[in-house]
């Protein structure tokens, strides 16, 4: 006849209002149908398994249900038990992998009874909340909702389990948090890009203004500079001897004013030749 006997003691944690259990620690004991001739050595490793648990050596616990699960004589019960068991040894030395790898194997077993498949996924979904609690915190939310996915399971397999409940409740809070605390941190990133952008762009806007204030300053100093070198060139010009140019009448005024003086300076001349006196010499 099988019979499963548990022995649960149970961790709390509060937070806001809401009551986390752990998990499961009750070590299931199974009766082993085994041959006549393993009972006697199958009862003894189970015990002594049972008895290093109790001490906390989780280590020599394992080793003693794992040599239950890997017998071929131990029965499908009491190779479950064992195996939910080394999943509880595990999960006390908080290797969570290790344990919800045992965990699994119970609940992915349909010829195992629903309470205790209900337990196993109880189980799975307080080891992904413990390693969602040291998790990174861009890994905590997905760890959070396979939390919450073994808990529906197991409640699935068992409804009224009241612990269960209350797990998953705590869970989906805590979920809801980290989602809102990552939106506002989102939402402030924007926030801050956004002010980045348009500080960014009023620094260019600045720097096209000055970059123009400067070409606009350039261009005047080069205007400036071109305007003086062509003051100076003017008055290099107005320097230099200039050209006297005549249009053709004053040429005609000028070449009937020369004939007009020459026929004058003839005319003195002949009277200065035609006047001229002898002179006696005065002895």
């Amino acid at each position: 006849m099988k019979h499963f006997t548990k022995h649960f003691s149970f961790h709390q944690e509060k937070r806001e209002q809401l009551v986390l259990k752990l998990f499961k620690t009750g070590i299931l004991i199974a009766a082993l149908f085994l041959s006549t001739d393993g009972l006697k050595a199958q009862y003894f490793e189970v015990r002594k398994g049972n008895n290093a648990y109790s001490r906390g050596e989780y280590d020599e616990a394992k080793g003693q249900y794992e040599k239950i699960e890997n017998s071929e004589e131990a029965s499908t019960e009491g190779k479950a038990a064992a195996t939910f068991n080394a999943g509880n040894a595990s999960y006390r030395q908080k290797k969570y992998t290790d344990a919800q790898k045992k965990y699994e194997k119970i609940a992915a077993d349909e010829s195992i009874d629903a309470a205790t498949r209900a337990d196993a996924y109880y189980n799975l979904g307080n080891s992904a909340f413990k390693r969602a609690k040291d998790a990174k915190p861009e890994e905590k939310p997905e760890l959070l909702r396979e939390a919450l996915k073994n808990y529906k399971q197991a409640l699935t397999h068992n409804s009224s389990d009241r612990q269960t409940k209350v797990n998953y409740e705590f869970a989906k809070a805590m979920l809801k948090e980290m989602e809102e605390e990552q939106r506002q941190r989102q939402k402030q990133q924007n926030k801050d890009n956004q002010n980045q952008n348009d500080q960014q762009k009023k620094e260019n806007e600045q720097k096209q203004d000055q970059n123009k204030q400067d070409q606009n300053q350039q261009q005047k100093e080069e205007q400036k500079e071109q305007q003086n070198q062509e003051n100076q060139n003017q008055q290099k010009e107005e320097q230099k001897p200039q050209e006297q140019k005549f249009s053709k009448q004053d040429a005609e005024k000028i070449l009937d004013a020369m004939k007009e003086d020459e026929k004058n300076m003839m005319k003195k001349y002949q009277v200065k030749k035609n006047s001229g006196a002898r002179y006696s010499k005065d002895w």
